[in-house]
């Protein structure tokens, strides 16, 4: 169920499918993620790559579109 507000503030409910497809293509900006190890020397490489820093217990995921 998702809860929409209307204009004077009152709550619907809108039930959604049970069965939905998968997201289509989309952007994704790159950032960092928080891991309980440390990043993957690929990970870090890619972060290097755009000038990002990776800090101790995150990760880098990079920009992509979708699948």
């Amino acid at each position: 169920m998702v809860y929409m507000g209307g204009q004077d503030r009152s709550r619907v409910r809108v039930r959604l499918p049970v069965e939905r497809k998968a997201p289509g293509p989309h952007a994704v900006a790159g950032h960092l993620r928080k891991v309980k190890n440390a990043a993957s020397a690929e990970a870090a490489e890619r972060a290097r790559e755009y000038g990002i820093a990776v800090l101790e217990g995150y990760t880098f995921v990079p920009f992509r579109m979708g699948k």
